[in-house]
């Protein structure tokens, strides 16, 4: 499909799909997507000295201009699997080989989606920035650093509120026009423009050890928000009018003439997307109208000593604090009978706000702190060997370590078990913190035949051996769980037994049906594979039916009402990131020959080795509890199958991700 592009999507064609025995044509519902980036950029910086002073001020300013394109169901999604439609076929019977999707398309009988809206949004922001440094001599021996930095960030984001504001007051509005403008446009995000960073620092060398060098340092940093945060907010009501309706192929016709396109689907079907409603009725994403960059304080102290002419050692000390960082979180919480909205007319009917239904909102109620120590030791040309070795051990703790969740490794889950407690509840183990981590680079310079004379000296001259190796201590991860117990052990005509007491229309909807509460640690010696659920009427085994055991056989326990009610605590699950999986352990090395050939003529002869020892990676075992219902072997906490909802067993349950098993790459270069 050539003539399908970003910059083209009226050729794009709509995704069609005929039922399970057959292939489905056209592309993914949410293609194609893209993005351009596009900066206009003015600085200007000097510098000066003043006796013991040396003075640095300067300014930018950019103007960003990113065109995004993305809208979902944008071509219109058609399924001619007979059944969805609630349309029976004309010409056959439900027995018949030729009841069929074939059969519906001919007689044109579908269950259509189709969103209608702005596939292509600019998020516009001018950007300011000025600085001054003052680094003063304070004595032969002691620089101070002192400094200044201003930050102001335009809000991109706005370009939803200028977009929904033309829509619902244009020829064609989406929403019910009798609702004021605050209800059915996305809403104006005030500026922030207090971003005021200060510069602190120091560096002395003591006059009684000159291979001494003492450093120290403080900031705060702005971290602007990224634009996939607006994105979703622009795929979604009010943004976007998204609708599904039934054709018969007589009555309602939706099967354009000019084929399955963008531009032929929308000029015969946007007609019959549903209209004129209030669109805080359906799902939304959004943002606060204070939504602001997250501030970043960052302090450093390190010692660095000479060790000999061609070496130092450094050890350091780093933390951080960031505030106002990013959080997804359910900000229309359903509260059954403790909600304020009682009447089921309304859109937030057993919600926290009545005017409302389903809310994701990306706010600024998250939070991180890391404390470090790293380590390194440096030396260059040390009879002939160069190289570099790190080590930190460091820690870092927040309430959520990214907007979206990954249902494996770092944010397993990234919305609260409790909707209402999204801090101290949530507080545990960053996703991308790793206890300990070592990389090592070395390089070792052969001094013999270094001038290649003679047979012997271009074959054992002109070799250089390099290895790298890293290593980090596994990364952290979360059990997780469906939002409906699948064991057969459940009652399905008791929601206590199979669902917790989290949102799970919510969880349906934002979590990919995944629960945000999670499992309840039981016995943290019993098997760490091995689950049991609560019905109500005594423990049994998740997975064998009819099997009765007591709690502490089992480590994990389905986190359901029962559960919730036997421990007095309605959100019992265990904390985030609680488990950690496996270490990263690899070496590539790799040996080059240098061959003279010529005056300033070299070839240069390589063999890389990419995991050169062979170790599999095993990455985060599979943290999906229902995984433990699979077969052959359970797949709950170990590494058998491919991904948590694909019985695909793995050769000995290893997954190797790319570059995975030894590559060995063998290369040349002519130099001249």
């Amino acid at each position: 499909m050539p003539d399908c592009t970003i910059g083209n999507l009226g050729a794009c064609p709509s995704s069609v799909s005929f039922g399970s025995s057959f292939l489905q044509l056209g592309y993914p519902a949410g293609y194609p997507t893209g993005r351009i980036t596009k900066v206009t950029q003015v600085q200007n910086n000097a510098t000066g000295s003043i006796g013991r002073h040396s003075i640095s001020f300067g300014g930018e300013f950019d103007y960003q201009n990113n065109p995004n394109i993305n809208l979902p169901n944008g071509a219109g999604v058609f399924n001619f699997t007979p059944g969805p439609s609630g349309f029976p076929l004309r010409n056959t019977s439900s027995g018949a080989d030729t009841y069929n999707g074939y059969t519906a398309l001919l007689e044109g009988v579908s269950f259509t989606s189709l969103t209608a809206g702005n596939a292509t949004t600019h998020f516009e922001a001018p950007n300011v920035f000025l600085y001054i440094q003052d680094d003063i001599k304070a004595t032969p021996n002691l620089t101070l650093n002192v400094g200044l930095r201003y930050e102001y960030f335009g809000q991109a984001v706005n370009a939803l509120h200028k977009e929904t504001v033309a829509q619902q007051t244009g020829a064609n509005p989406f929403w019910n026009t009798s609702l004021p403008l605050s209800a059915t446009t996305f809403p104006h995000i005030d500026n922030y423009w207090k971003n005021i960073e200060p510069r602190l620092g120091f560096s002395f060398n003591p006059d009684m050890d000159k291979g001494l060098v003492i450093r120290g340092g403080f900031s705060i940093n702005a971290d602007p928000p990224f634009n996939e945060i607006f994105l979703t907010a622009a795929s979604g009501s009010p943004v976007v009018n998204s609708g599904t309706f039934n054709c018969d192929g007589q009555t309602v016709n939706c099967l354009p003439h000019g084929g399955f396109t963008y531009a032929a689907v929308h000029a015969l079907d946007d007609p019959l997307i549903p209209s004129g409603g209030d669109p805080r009725f359906n799902p939304e994403q959004d943002v606060p109208t204070s939504f602001r960059p997250a501030s970043v304080e960052t302090w450093t102290l390190g010692i660095q000593h000479q060790v000999g002419k061609e070496s130092a050692v450094e050890i350091r000390y780093v933390g951080n604090h960031v505030t106002h960082e990013f959080q997804r979180i359910n900000s229309n919480p359903y509260l059954g009978s403790a909600s304020p909205c009682t009447d089921p007319a309304s859109a937030g009917y057993l919600r926290l706000d009545c005017t409302h239904s389903l809310r994701s909102t990306v706010a600024n109620t998250a939070f991180s702190q890391y404390n470090g120590l790293q380590t390194s030791f440096t030396t260059r040309s040390l009879h002939h060997w160069s190289g570099s070795v790190a080590y930190a051990y460091s820690r870092a703790i927040d309430n959520t370590s990214e907007i979206d969740s990954t249902f494996a490794g770092g944010t397993t889950i990234a919305y609260a078990q409790n909707p209402l407690d999204i801090s101290t509840g949530e507080r545990g183990v960053n996703g991308q913190s790793y206890t300990h981590s070592l990389a090592a680079k070395v390089t070792f310079t052969s001094p013999f035949f270094k001038e290649e004379t003679g047979i012997l000296g271009r074959l054992l001259g002109g070799y250089r051996a390099n290895a790298f190796y890293t290593y980090n201590s596994g990364q952290p991860f979360t059990p997780f769980q469906s939002v409906a117990a699948q064991s057969l052990n459940v009652n399905q005509n008791d929601p206590k037994s199979y669902s917790s007491n989290c949102d799970s229309v919510f969880s349906s909807y934002f979590n990919s049906g995944n629960d945000v509460c999670r499992p309840v640690l039981s016995n943290p010696k019993a098997p760490l594979g091995s689950v049991g659920i609560n019905t109500g009427h005594g423990y049994m085994d998740y997975a064998v039916k009819g099997k009765y055991i007591s709690r502490s056989d089992v480590h994990w326990i389905y986190n359901n009402q029962y559960e919730a009610e036997a421990l007095g605590n309605p959100y019992p699950g265990v904390g985030r990131n609680t488990l950690r999986g496996a270490a990263w352990n690899s070496v590539d090395a790799s040996i080059y020959k240098d061959i003279r050939l010529k005056g300033k003529v070299t070839l240069q002869l390589q063999i890389t080795a990419f995991n050169a020892l062979n170790r599999a990676y095993f990455a985060t075992p599979d943290g999906y509890l229902e995984d433990v219902l699979k077969s052959p072997q359970p797949g709950f906490l170990n590494h058998y199958y491919s991904s948590g909802s694909t019985a695909t067993f793995a050769a000995n349950g290893a997954i190797v991700p790319p570059p995975g098993n030894r590559n060995i790459q063998l290369g040349g270069e002519l130099r001249f």
